[in-house]
């Protein structure tokens, strides 16, 4: 009686088969997963490679959500900043509107109070202004954001306090501006002819000099140079303090309803001072 295991063409069919088989399991499992390399029986090397660049890959999908999410931090930092734009533009008309010489006391007390309200909500929006809950308005954020799959490829990002104390310097609205020029001309040769300032109230004012008073050289002196620096001197100057850049002075404490004298000398940064 014939048997498989003796009859050699049944066992060259197997093995064919069998190979067969095999090779139509592979290219199903190419064909299902859509890729040539499933295993390292397919191809060791290639499936380290293929390793290497699925992992570079994934990274870089991940460095481009990071990226978005850093466009989208940045965008909600412009928000609030956009908002405390307005705010400052409205700060300005107001001060620009308070000059005009039709507006009592009052008018300008109304005005201060939207001002200090504006003021109070620009320091509200750079505290609270968040993205993920990480303040972004408030001077803390100074941070990297990755953008790519490697270590050096970071864009660092760094926002600035949008808070009224770190960002500016903001004065009431003058009520009473009574400066003149004393009766001796102001010279430019350092002469102490002095200002008088008539203070119209008890309280601390901001008092705004207008340079137009001024001698002609000393007018000259400010124009050709005007990063020079103000400063007061003689007479009642104890009870002012000068800005140095813009020379705009503010009594330090509750003045009387007087006169008051004193110098004011400008010195431009090359050249002689002015008084």
């Amino acid at each position: 009686m014939t048997v498989i295991n003796t009859n050699v063409g049944a066992l060259m069919a197997r093995t064919y088969a069998t190979k067969a088989n095999d090779k139509m399991q592979t290219s199903m499992e190419r064909l299902s997963s859509g890729l040539r390399i499933n295993s390292a029986a397919d191809d060791a090397a290639g499936l380290a490679v293929a390793n290497k660049m699925s992992s570079q890959l994934s990274g870089i999908k991940m460095a481009i959500r990071n990226s978005q999410d850093g466009i989208s931090l940045v965008q909600t930092a412009e928000s609030g900043m956009s908002e405390i734009t307005n705010m400052i533009l409205r700060m300005r008309e107001l001060a620009v509107q308070m000059e005009n010489g039709i507006y009592t006391a009052k008018d300008r007390d109304n005005a201060q109070l939207e001002v200090n309200a504006l003021l109070a909500e620009i320091d509200k929006i750079a505290t609270n202004t968040r993205f993920n809950d990480v303040k972004v308005l408030d001077g803390s954020y100074d941070q990297t954001v990755r953008a790519g799959n490697t270590n050096a490829e970071t864009i660092r990002v760094s926002v600035g306090s949008m808070k009224t104390a770190d960002n500016a310097k903001i004065t009431g609205f003058v009520k009473n501006r009574a400066v003149v020029q004393s009766a001796t001309s102001v010279t430019s040769t350092g002469a102490a002819t002095g200002i008088k300032v008539t203070m119209g109230t008890t309280k601390a004012s901001t008092v705004e000099i207008d340079t137009s008073i001024f001698s002609t050289a000393f007018k000259e002196a400010f124009k050709s140079d005007s990063l020079g620096a103000f400063k007061v001197s003689g007479g009642n100057a104890a009870n002012f303090s000068i800005d140095a850049k813009t020379g705009k002075l503010t009594s330090t404490t509750a003045m009387a309803a007087t006169t008051y004298t004193f110098n004011v000398v400008y010195t431009p940064r090359t050249g002689t001072a002015h008084t």
